[in-house]
């Protein structure tokens, strides 16, 4: 089975992949920056904590893996309205 890495593992999306590739028998890696909030049961064979805007952190998260589903997004700093012409 493959090797396969889920970013954004402990979110809505991310927990159901890493879910049924784990029922699957794959070795399931997911890497997250927040809490295991949708992660009710053991959905995965590794879990790693780490911010993948540093590129060392990329190479940490996939070192010896097949596959990577990518679900990450850039957490970009939003004005709101109110502040948006001061």
């Amino acid at each position: 089975m493959d090797r396969v890495l889920v970013t954004v593992g402990c979110g809505f999306i991310g927990s159901h992949l890493a879910r049924e590739l784990y029922r699957k028998g794959h070795f399931v890696g997911i890497v997250d920056t927040e809490h295991d909030s949708f992660l009710k049961e053991k959905a995965f064979t590794e879990k790693m904590r780490l911010d993948l805007r540093i590129f060392t952190n990329c190479l940490t998260a996939t070192e010896g893996i097949d596959k990577v589903y990518n679900l990450a997004r850039a957490k970009l700093k939003v004005r709101s309205e109110r502040n948006r012409f001061k």
